[in-house]
């Protein structure tokens, strides 16, 4: 379990665990943000905040703070594996990925797990076959509920902005939008390749 109430929180990673949470292969736990500036980038496979590699990303709780999480390589942002339970209640929260991660959810081939947004600024952006928020490259949306705050997400690439992820490696198909219900909220959803909300672009699609 790990929770952070406050202070200036800066850590980053070039292995295959998680910035902050599960080794390689583990699982994130329990995670809850209350507040405090936390800075997390991995430049490996692991999430920045959730699971190492292969792990799932748990149960992860923001409730308030800046968070801003980055992953330059196959983990989520903030997720992995497959995304586990992600509930964004408050805060400034920007999460960024590339190599085919989504931004919030899963990792690549992993599908989004189930994320809650209640409230908060919560940017996310992935700049490969990755969802912003969402499944990984081939991986499908997972249960994604907003029901308030002001969203922003955004792929450039075959990724949903919101749902699946594009094709993925291996003659995976695209993800589906999985299923995606917006109650409340500002929400602004934009991919370059694929669906603002829905599913992933396919390979069939890009040829």
């Amino acid at each position: 379990t790990i929770t952070i109430t406050g202070g200036v929180v800066t850590a980053q990673n070039s292995g295959e665990g998680a910035v902050i949470g599960g080794g390689s292969g583990g699982s994130g736990g329990t995670i809850t943000i209350d507040g405090g500036a936390v800075t997390a980038s991995n430049h490996n496979s692991g999430a920045a905040i959730g699971g190492g590699k292969g792990g799932s990303g748990s149960t992860i709780t923001i409730n308030d703070g800046v968070v801003t999480a980055s992953s330059h390589n196959s983990g989520a942002a903030i997720g992995s594996g497959s995304g586990g339970t992600i509930t964004i209640n408050g805060g400034v929260v920007n999460a960024s990925a590339t190599s085919g991660a989504a931004g919030i959810g899963g990792s690549v081939g992993a599908y989004g797990g189930t994320i809650t947004i209640n409230g908060g600024v919560v940017t996310a952006n992935s700049n490969s076959r990755g969802a912003a928020i969402g499944g990984g490259a081939g991986g499908d949306g997972g249960t994604i509920t907003i029901t308030g705050g002001v969203v922003t997400a955004r792929t450039n690439g075959g990724g949903a902005g919101i749902g699946g992820g594009g094709y993925g490696t291996g003659n995976r198909p695209a993800g589906a939008g999985g299923t995606v219900t917006i109650s409340g909220g500002e929400v602004t959803a934009t991919s370059t390749e694929a669906s603002g909300i829905g599913g992933g672009l396919g390979e069939k699609d890009n040829s």
